[in-house]
């Protein structure tokens, strides 16, 4: 199974969580190296709606937002595991 369908696995999930702040979001997007584009694909939504999230321009609905904080989850876990095989 692939980082890609890890993350729109998770994130179709309907587990209530609080999003972390918005550059903390961008980071951990970032850090997975997964572009706006490709996580927007996951979610249903276009790169530019993530993009407005992670600058605090816009919120995610409270079910996009589930599916974001799930994301981002397998993100976080994804990139420590790499790290932990590169050490």
């Amino acid at each position: 199974m692939t980082i890609t369908d890890q993350i729109a696995e998770l994130a179709a999930a309907s587990v209530s969580v609080k999003l972390p702040p918005p550059a903390k979001c961008r980071k951990i997007r970032r850090d997975a190296k997964i572009s706006s584009e490709k996580l927007g694909q996951i979610l249903g939504v276009s790169g530019q709606t993530v993009r407005y999230w992670e600058k605090g321009v816009r919120q995610p609905s409270r079910e996009r937002s589930v599916k974001y904080a799930e994301a981002l989850e397998a993100m976080k876990r994804a990139v420590a595991a790499v790290r932990e095989v590169a050490a």
